[in-house]
């Protein structure tokens, strides 16, 4: 099973939202079990938003290693990727807590092209799992997998869980 959050961006956020996007404190007041064999995701597609997950995996940790009980499996999609520079080092502090990493490049007519080099360094970083859903090649978002560069050839899944 894959749950699947999504940070709200400014054009989805109402008045009547408790918080605007995922945080860090709603991890003190989460009580539910998940199963094993359950993933939760989250999308980063900003510098902005990797700080936040970042202070949610430093939160998720901290409420693990008190309670001394595993929450959940998580996984990371970074679609569409947006970061012109990624920070290597908050991308460092939260890999040993992803199971799985989904990159793609945003499509549709008036799209923002993604470094194909950060998706590089994303893929060099990671331990987990990568699957890359689609990437742009000579300005057009290409999904055929042997189209890719051949070090970007990846449509991995998670590993199943017991």
């Amino acid at each position: 099973f894959f749950f699947f959050f999504k940070q709200k961006t400014a054009y989805e956020i109402k008045e009547c939202d408790r918080s605007s996007d995922g945080c860090s404190s709603d991890l003190i007041y989460f009580d539910y079990k998940f199963p094993k064999n359950c993933l939760l995701g989250i999308t980063v597609d900003t510098e902005n938003q990797l700080k936040k997950v970042v202070d949610f995996f430093d939160t998720k940790r901290a409420i693990e290693s008190q309670s001394n009980a595993w929450l959940f499996d998580t996984f990371i999609s970074f679609e569409p990727l947006l970061i012109e520079h990624l920070n290597l080092d908050l991308l460092h502090r939260i890999v040993k807590d992803i199971q799985w990493v989904i990159i793609g490049t945003m499509s549709g007519r008036n799209r923002i092209p993604s470094n194909i080099e950060q998706i590089r360094k994303i893929v060099k970083i990671c331990n987990a799992p990568v699957f890359i859903k689609q990437l742009e090649i000579n300005g057009k978002v290409e999904k055929d997998i042997y189209k890719f560069p051949e070090d970007l050839r990846l449509r991995n899944f998670p590993k199943k869980q017991n």
